[in-house]
């Protein structure tokens, strides 16, 4: 969780924007120490890992396809990287910068992450009420146990796509100090804004939305 500083306290500029610069390169939500304290869901999900057993598991969990994306295009400078995620639980592989033509929020998330639990439910509600005017699509990341993930998305009813990123590619390329991390994409593939750190409430989502891609909803 974010540090809070104490309002009684006077910090000198100099010292304040060296809290600032570390409260925001220190991880908000999750961060790799967690995997190892954050309790497992999925009820033996664990022992799932041939492509088959995932299937299964992700049509159990209503999880939908991943998009499509348009032919190879080059990553533009502002928009999602040129790198290729496969989907949770099998299907297309997609291509993060082919990604446009439509709002687009990506969070990433893990199934190892308390936070993450905490907000998901709210990607569900925007994904049902969106519509075709936001697509929501989620990204398990770094998290190596792909049974798990699909059960933790059936728990909460996730059932909006879902990519893969257990090797963090995305680390270096889009910044992701810790998780959860939210990512508005424009409809012409750029990034248009970024929450690091839990969304506490539909309504703080709906403005995020409404802020950095210009739905309302």
């Amino acid at each position: 969780m974010m540090p809070a500083v104490a309002g009684s306290r006077r910090v000198s500029g100099v010292l304040l924007y060296a809290a600032l610069v570390a409260v925001a390169l220190t991880a908000p939500g999750c961060s790799n120490a967690d995997k190892t304290k954050a309790p497992m869901f999925g009820r033996g999900a664990t022992a799932a890992s041939n492509p088959q057993d995932l299937a299964a598991l992700k049509k159990q969990a209503g999880i939908e396809p991943c998009p499509g994306t348009s032919a190879k295009v080059e990553a533009i400078a502002d928009g999602l990287p040129d790198i290729t995620l496969s989907c949770l639980g099998g299907g297309r592989e997609v291509d993060l910068a082919g990604l446009r033509g439509t709002p687009t929020l990506l969070n990433l998330w893990a199934q190892w992450c308390g936070p993450c639990r905490s907000e998901a439910p709210l990607f569900q509600r925007l994904h049902e009420q969106a519509g075709e005017r936001v697509q929501i699509i989620g990204i398990d990341f770094d998290d190596p146990q792909a049974g798990e993930a699909i059960a933790f998305a059936g728990d909460l009813g996730m059932t909006y796509p879902q990519l893969a990123d257990p090797d963090t590619l995305l680390k270096a390329s889009v910044g992701v100090p810790g998780l959860p991390v939210t990512l508005f994409v424009a409809a012409d593939g750029t990034i248009a804004g970024r929450q690091i750190g839990p969304i506490d409430s539909y309504d703080q989502l709906t403005q995020l939305v409404s802020n950095n891609l210009g739905v309302s909803l």
